[in-house]
């Protein structure tokens, strides 16, 4: 009875170590948090007129949100990532925007 409760014991601590997030992964509700936050900020951007939302690319690991693709000015640039600053959620904004022509 014994080697039954233990193995089911390693069982399941095994399975809750396996939803944990590492450094350089995200646990699964870290995963759907990322998911939700980067629909949030790519929403906002479409919504901006004075930003092309569908020129800029949005991926967010652990609330850090990376912006990425090309933008006509640096003051779209600065206006994308201000947007995703504010957005819920959002820990930090790197922002990996290039402006066309510099």
């Amino acid at each position: 009875m014994k080697t039954i409760q233990l193995f089911l014991m390693m069982t399941m601590l095994l399975g809750v170590g396996a939803c944990a997030g590492g450094p350089q992964d995200e646990s699964f509700g870290q995963a759907i948090d990322s998911a939700a936050i980067t629909t949030r900020v790519k929403t906002q951007l479409l919504k901006d007129e004075d930003v092309s939302g569908t020129d800029i690319n949005v991926d967010t690991f652990k609330q850090t949100v990376l912006l990425s693709g090309f933008v006509r000015s640096k003051s779209e640039k600065n206006r994308a990532e201000r947007i995703a600053a504010q957005v819920q959620g959002v820990d930090r904004v790197t922002n990996n925007i290039v402006v066309k022509g510099e």
